[in-house]
């Protein structure tokens, strides 16, 4: 039995690093390529963590206004602002839709 260990601590006898990992869904403002803009446009986007690049060490971001998923490695993230749909408490007058469930 591995409890609360790793297979490659187990095998390997160290702890992996996991650092370089970020929350899924992380707003990130990614840092546009000089050779995409001109000098008074701007140099960032906002942006979110949707993966990591498989050939390259880089994140897959989804760029909201531009409705596109890029490479991209310039990235800072927040990732105490992941991305949560908005939950808004019904007023008195409104019904609550709650699904039924069994057990």
């Amino acid at each position: 039995m591995l409890g609360k260990r790793t297979p490659e601590d187990v095998l390997i006898g160290k702890k992996p690093e996991v650092s370089h990992l970020r929350i899924f869904g992380s707003v990130a403002y990614s840092h546009i390529p000089d050779k995409k803009c001109s000098k008074l446009d701007q140099t960032v986007e906002k942006a979110y963590l949707v993966g990591y690049s498989e050939t390259s060490k880089a994140y897959r971001i989804y760029i909201p206004s531009s409705r596109k998923i890029v490479v991209r490695r310039d990235a800072k993230f927040m990732e105490d602002r992941a991305f949560r749909e908005p939950r808004e408490m019904p007023t008195e007058g409104q019904s609550v839709d709650v699904p039924l469930v069994q057990q």
